[in-house]
């Protein structure tokens, strides 16, 4: 590998706006090492300043995007690949994404216990099928087959009956304080 003071700065600028701000990937196209790539950029001024600028376009994408990759890479005209890669590299931007889903799964929270409080069968059932709460009160996937699988030994209608078990649960349920979302 070769030292990076061979390599002008304007191959690492360029290289910079080719690839994005990814440290690694600069340094196999520089024939460098990653440590001479980020010298690099943190001792230029110019480098510094393009690459702080590729971060901070990447950062708002995070916003802009709610985090979601796929979606951050249309709104770059990049890979997918290039925008997961950026991220990975860099602590700014990872805790940007998690913030960015730390947001959503509470929101998906709020709206969940909304559903709950209301009585929404759709929410019951996810809670009690599919949460770990769920499974340690005796229900989830397994649960439920063993159910329809008892039903139909006993001659009954397996629909019918695990219909009148959610409904008798439902009546059980206590009221859960409003939440507005």
């Amino acid at each position: 590998m070769g030292n990076l003071s061979t390599v002008s700065i304007g191959s690492l600028i360029a290289a910079i706006f080719d690839i994005g701000p990814i440290p690694t990937l600069i340094a196999r196209r520089l024939d460098a090492s990653v440590i001479d790539v980020r010298s690099a950029i943190a001792s230029n001024a110019d480098a510094r300043l393009v690459y702080s600028q590729a971060i901070e376009r990447i950062a708002m994408a995070v916003e802009a995007c709610n985090g979601d990759i796929p979606t951050m890479a249309k709104y770059l005209q990049v890979r997918a690949s290039i925008v997961r890669a950026t991220i990975n590299e860099n602590p700014y931007l990872r805790e940007l994404v998690d913030l960015q889903n730390q947001q959503f799964v509470t929101l998906a929270k709020e709206a969940l216990l909304t559903a709950l409080n209301r009585g929404e069968r759709w929410a019951v059932e996810l809670v009690l099928r599919d949460s770990a709460l769920g499974h340690d009160a005796g229900f989830g996937k397994t649960s439920s087959v063993r159910v329809v699988d008892e039903a139909a030994s006993l001659g009954l209608d397996p629909a019918a009956l695990k219909e009148r078990l959610m409904k008798v649960f439902l009546e059980d349920i206590p009221q859960l304080p409003d939440y507005d979302v």
